[in-house]
Parts: C-alpha cells; sequence; structure tokens
C-alpha cells in the first residue's frame, strides 16, 4: 500500500525506540547530508526557515535529474 507520507527518525534505524518525529510529504524535496550505513541516509528538510534533520530509509529517496538527463 502506498503512503502519502515518509517517516523521518531521530537515529538510522526502523525498530526500538525513538519514534518519528517528523513526517514529510510525497515529493518533497530535502537534501541527503550523509550516508552512515547502506540502509539509512542522513537528510536535511526545510520548512519555511526551520531546517528539520533526521534520517530516512534509502529505499524512499529519488535522484534529482540533472539538466544533462543524469
Amino acid at each position: 500500500m502506498a503512503t502519502r507520507f515518509l517517516n523521518v527518525r531521530p537515529r538510522p534505524r526502523a525498530e526500538g525506540p525513538g519514534n518519528p518525529k517528523l513526517y514529510v510529504g510525497r515529493n518533497t524535496m530535502g537534501t541527503v547530508v550523509a550516508l552512515p550505513n547502506r540502509n539509512w541516509a542522513q537528510v536535511v528538510f526545510m520548512s519555511e526557515d526551520v531546517g528539520i534533520e533526521g534520517y530516512v530509509s534509502q529505499w524512499y529517496l529519488a535522484k534529482e535529474k540533472t539538466k544533462s538527463g543524469r
């Protein structure tokens, strides 16, 4: 089942304590700042003038196309 929101977590893992601290809408633009392991990405999302930082599963990320199509 597809969802309209993505969980942004305080730690790079899905289980255990540390419920998602933020939900972002589908197709929300963010910036990957680190790849701590092969499954998770540390990201920053900007909302108004506030930056929200957390971790998301790399499975849900898409690369932005450049002008050259790469």
